[in-house]
């Protein structure tokens, strides 16, 4: 197997999180999200998304270090709250 492709699989995560701002943030960077959503407790809806480095983004996002592209940032916000809201 190619050295460069188990880095890239090593990093590769899947996380499940109820704050949209820090999934916003991850969808920003190229993250995707599962189309399942948690909504089991109306109150903490969370979502589980997948991407490169994600534990990377949160740090930075954490320490609001965090930069990018602040349109991209804002539709994915409002796709996210769509979601919320949507019924299903």
């Amino acid at each position: 197997m190619n050295k460069d492709f188990q880095v890239l699989q090593a990093r590769l995560q899947e996380r499940t999180e109820s704050n949209i701002n820090l999934v916003a943030a991850w969808l920003t960077f190229g993250a995707t999200l599962n189309p399942q959503i948690n909504r089991t407790d109306p109150k903490h809806i969370s979502f589980k998304v997948s991407g490169y480095d994600l534990d990377r983004i949160e740090e930075l996002w954490i320490s609001r270090k965090l930069t990018g592209d602040l349109k991209t940032y804002g539709e994915r916000l409002h796709e996210l709250r769509s979601l919320i809201h949507m019924r299903y």
